[in-house]
């Protein structure tokens, strides 16, 4: 029978990062061997003010450093409707298959602040046990 707990490894990209319109793009690279699929998921903060528009993006590449790295064009986008509106609110991006060995996730920030608690990746559809994060 399958598991989450057995069959995905999860890992924390990047901590939290102050409210704020730049772009976050030093999250933690994520090596695909043994999976197939990585699903990011970052999460917004109370910090987030009314009509903060928030992209969840990915950089897929064969080099460890993504020195070769290209941006994939689906986006998990959100505009806050109010200030509170987007609080405790998450962004999931489902990367299916990328077709590359690393993976790393960027978060675009614009118009307005938005506080970034985290971005997680989990990884799943492996064709091993995972290992120790």
């Amino acid at each position: 029978m399958l598991s989450f707990a057995h069959e995905a490894k999860v890992m924390i990209c990047k901590s939290g990062v102050a409210a704020g319109v730049t772009a976050i793009e030093d999250a933690t690279i994520v090596d695909m061997q043994g999976y197939d699929s990585v699903a990011f998921i970052a999460i917004l903060g109370a910090d987030t003010a009314s009509t903060a528009g928030v992209s969840l993006s990915a950089i897929c590449g064969n080099d460890a450093a993504l020195a070769d790295g290209v941006e994939k064009t689906a986006k998990a986008e959100y505009t806050a409707g109010s200030d509170t509106d987007a609080d405790g609110k998450a962004l999931v991006l489902d990367v299916i298959r990328p077709g590359t060995r690393y993976v790393r996730a960027k978060m675009t920030r614009a118009t307005a602040n938005a506080e970034v608690l985290a971005i997680a990746a989990v990884l799943y559809q492996g064709n091993a046990v995972p290992g120790a994060a």
